[in-house]
């Protein structure tokens, strides 16, 4: 086995910074699975290994020499192992378990598969991943690129997927240069011009204090809207000629100002960047995290106003995204960033199907119990309704904070277009 070093990616770099602070898993990303049906478990593991030779991520740990790099493995070795259990009840147990145990930066490999029987010979298939090698589109891509290598080896051939031309170390050698490059500069002017002098800071009523345990907790909070209240908003925008986005993080805007007590909010958005082709078939960590800045909120007028003002300033942050820990250093000179007050997670549901061949799979939510801002909300368009969840600082806040701020973003989403 041979590695070889590839710079980290800006948006690599500063999760590795702020990683250096915690034993919490936070960063964990993961899925699990209820799959019913026959299934080969060599195939899986044959399929798996494909998927893995394909994408460097997958063969990645990350290690200090003279600064903070990736070392991409040629080959490693990775197998699926199953464990028999005796409920679906356990299998989440222990996945949970999993989940909550942070992954090593310096452990090879930075992702970890959990397979369980059930005594009726379904299974409970789950993965983890270390945020820093994977975003939630990575799951998509890695989900799908598994199924095609599974068919291939239930058929009875040798799983094998196509090499990518252009890989994620491409993408982290681009961003790097981007960084050092004029284009940065021009991407620091838009930024100049479109951030106020000073960040808003958003002071919402905390409810505790934090405690001297070594991780704090997070809440959940279920923000599912059903099919009803998804076709009003739908018709809103429609009327309002804007996105459910603009609406989103209008009511959000709102909310903060009246609950924080200010006329100047942020809220952080994360841009999933996959615009470029290239990028679509990629697992890696590709995604920026947006400061949405609005002000003078009181002085908008209209619900209209409001809506164009929100439009305009997400065009012109989506305009030229970077990385918020260089805008934040080179802007503000702020090198210990801490992490947004809300965050606004609208994810767009790739156009990538998956599965694995003569399988139903059927996803389980599973919750590690831990948060990265005071507050995220975090949506997704699915089947006619939108599914989520608002995430909080279990310490800070209380459930009935996060829900009076829920259900005040849930009624301005629901407010008829006028």
């Amino acid at each position: 086995m041979t590695e070889r070093k590839v710079p980290m990616a800006p948006v690599q770099l500063e999760m590795w910074h702020t990683e250096q602070t915690t034993r919490s898993a936070r960063e964990n990303v993961y899925c699990a699975f209820k799959l019913h049906g026959r299934l080969d478990v060599d195939a899986l593991g044959r399929a798996l290994a494909a998927v893995v030779a394909r994408h460097e991520p997958l063969r990645t740990r990350m290690v200090v020499e003279k600064e903070p790099v990736q070392l991409v493995s040629d080959a490693v070795s990775c197998s699926v192992e199953r464990t028999e259990i005796n409920s679906k009840d356990e299998a989440v147990d222990l996945f949970r378990a999993i989940v909550s145990t942070r992954i090593p930066l310096d452990a090879m490999h930075l992702w970890r598969t959990s397979l369980m029987r059930l005594p009726d010979g379904d299974h409970i298939l789950g993965f983890v991943f270390h945020h820093i090698i994977v975003d939630g589109w990575s799951l998509c891509v890695f989900l799908a690129d598994l199924g095609e290598a599974y068919e291939q080896a239930v058929s009875g051939r040798d799983p094998s997927l196509a090499p990518l031309p252009y890989t994620y170390g491409d993408y982290c050698h681009a961003e790097r240069y981007r960084s050092d490059s004029e284009k940065f500069d021009k991407i620091l002017a838009h930024w100049r011009k479109l951030l106020p002098a000073t960040l808003p800071e958003v002071r919402l009523p905390r409810d505790g204090e934090r405690s001297e345990r070594a991780e704090p907790a997070g809440g959940t909070l279920d923000t599912s809207l059903d099919a009803s209240a998804t076709a009003r908003i739908g018709g809103r925008a429609r009327a309002s000629r804007c996105t459910i986005f603009t609406l989103m993080l209008d009511a959000v805007t709102m909310t903060l100002s009246e609950h924080a007590a200010t006329d100047d909010v942020i809220v952080g958005v994360p841009f999933h960047n996959r615009t470029k082709r290239q990028l679509r078939s990629l697992v890696g960590y590709v995604v920026y995290d947006v400061p949405m800045v609005l002000t003078d909120i009181s002085s908008r007028g209209s619900d209209q106003d409001r809506l164009q003002y929100a439009k305009s300033v997400s065009a012109a942050a989506l305009r030229f995204p970077s990385t918020r820990g260089l805008m934040m250093r080179e802007l503000y000179g702020l090198t210990d960033m801490e992490q947004y007050t809300f965050m606004l997670n609208i994810q767009d549901q790739p156009d990538i199907d998956y599965g694995l061949a003569g399988i139903e799979m059927t996803e389980i939510p599973v919750s590690n119990g831990t948060f990265l801002h005071g507050f995220e909300l975090m949506l997704q368009r699915v089947s006619g309704q939108i599914d989520g969840h608002l995430l909080y600082d279990a310490e800070l806040y209380s459930r009935s904070r996060a829900d009076a701020l829920w259900t005040d973003i849930k009624s301005r989403l629901l407010v008829p277009p006028g």
